[in-house]
């Protein structure tokens, strides 16, 4: 690495350069030069957007876990993460009883595929932790709530830094939700698969992506266990999926039902419709059943159809 570094900005451009190559830390010179890019940590030459267009090229690239290595010892990554610095010090908190969490970023980083919105939302992923972080007698280390926490503080940091809506939204999102596919288990009955199929919706091979890739312990029976929980979940994804692509929700007929059953007429049959359809998707009501199956939700919608009007006349 030959890189002059003699200000912040000098040691951004060595950072992309680097995620640009195949260096390792082994590499001649790399380790050296991640060390004296300390010495630029307290620089403010950057605004946090264009530490974020420069995270965002790095992220991309063939190797970004080492760029992000220079990037953060230079505190470039501290304009785009303020909290970065809390994660590093929670990784080196001594007589530590839980992985090391930048160096687990790092490594789910490298496991998922090169798209901005995976590598940072593994990067953001663990952002939670620091300000969740408790040891609880008899349990050890917890880091409770830490996905909702993680998604609140990327949402923040990204639009400060002026990230792209869409991209905000599938980011946190992601952070939000990173664990909710590791609490699938063999009692999920079809019914909370399909609710959350609905959940993720075209955010579900990202969300399952950045599952797979979250699981970095060196344990083989764990890694064994994850994975056989991970397949089974895509299984059943893939097949209510499948099923209700080919079953309607609600059987032919049922508008007509609607009119002699319960008196509906005109725009009322498709507000009731479409409820009882959202109930079908969601996985609290069965599909293509008996139309009386759906007498309980058709009377509820119909009374808050009722009572709208009703406001609408006072």
């Amino acid at each position: 690495m030959t890189h002059t570094l003699s200000n912040q900005r000098d040691a951004v451009a060595a950072s992309l350069w680097v995620a640009s190559t195949s260096l390792t830390l082994r590499s001649d010179g790399v380790a050296a030069s991640i060390r004296a890019c300390a010495a630029f940590k307290c620089e403010r030459s950057l605004s946090s957007q264009e530490a974020f267009e420069a995270l965002s090229v790095i992220l991309t690239e063939k190797n970004p876990t080492l760029g992000l290595r220079v990037f953060q010892a230079c505190g470039a990554l501290d304009l785009v993460i303020p909290t970065v610095e809390d994660m590093i010090a929670l990784s080196q908190e001594p007589d530590r009883k839980h992985k090391d969490v930048w160096e687990h970023t790092l490594a789910v980083i490298s496991g998922v595929p090169n798209t901005l919105t995976l590598r940072l939302a593994a990067l953001m992923h663990d952002i939670g932790k620091p300000a969740t972080f408790k040891i609880v007698a008899g349990k050890g280390p917890t880091f409770h709530n830490h996905p909702i926490v993680g998604a609140r503080l990327t949402e923040s940091m990204l639009r400060d830094a002026k990230s792209p809506n869409s991209l905000t939204e599938s980011v946190s999102w992601l952070v939000a939700h990173h664990l909710r596919p590791a609490e699938h288990s063999e009692e999920w009955s079809d019914s909370a698969v399909r609710r959350f199929v609905k959940e993720c919706g075209d955010r579900a091979s990202d969300l399952m992506t950045l599952s797979k890739a979250d699981l970095t312990t060196r344990n083989p029976v764990k890694i064994k266990r994850a994975q056989k929980n991970a397949d089974d979940l895509l299984a059943k994804m893939d097949r209510v999926i499948a099923e209700d692509a080919v079953t309607q929700a609600l059987r032919k007929g049922f508008g007509d039902w609607l009119i002699q059953r319960w008196g509906l007429s005109g725009r009322d049959i498709g507000i009731v419709k479409r409820q009882v359809e959202s109930l079908v998707d969601s996985g609290e009501l069965p599909r293509s059943a008996d139309f009386s199956v759906y007498e309980s939700a058709v009377e509820s919608a119909v009374k808050t159809l009722n009572s709208e009007i009703e406001m609408c006349k006072c």
